[in-house]
């Protein structure tokens, strides 16, 4: 509170005024309406509202089965449900979508529509934990994973 205040007072002093929104919580979401881009050598995305890191062991192992198709290390890249809706792809990506909301189903009209969206391979499955705890849905995942048509 006292950093707050010695804030203001040296804001004063340069003849600079102080704001503070009265709702701020209209502003919410304001900042995702710019279109998402992934750049071009992104190859897979991870869709998903969990807080993810790619270098687990289990993330390794997916990603070792997919670089033989020409999908390397540093070409992956993780998004938000939130930022799916302004997605702007150049390319097809395949597309990992760790969802136990089934929010990919629910709003299908906030998805993009053309045709690198619907080209790009797409791979559904619950959570990492769940996903992690349970050998029919690694299974499930594996299976998705070998009919995935690759593309150069």
């Amino acid at each position: 509170m006292l950093a707050e205040q010695a804030r203001s007072k040296r804001l004063r002093a340069m003849g600079i005024s102080q704001w503070q929104l009265a709702h701020p919580e209209r502003l919410k979401g304001l900042a995702t309406v710019a279109a998402v881009s992934v750049d071009e050598t992104a190859r897979c995305l991870v869709i998903t509202d969990e807080n993810m890191n790619l270098q687990t062991p289990f993330w390794q192992d997916v990603k070792q089965a997919l670089a033989p198709f020409g999908i390397a290390e540093n070409a992956w890249r993780t998004l938000s449900f939130e930022m799916l809706q302004t997605l702007n792809l150049s390319q097809p990506v395949v597309m990992f979508f760790l969802d136990d909301k089934n929010q990919l189903e629910t709003a299908p009209a906030d998805l993009p529509q053309n045709d690198v969206w619907r080209a790009s391979p797409k791979i559904t499955t619950s959570t990492l934990e769940h996903l992690q705890q349970s050998s029919t849905q690694k299974r499930a995942l594996w299976q998705q994973i070998q009919q995935i048509p690759f593309f150069e």
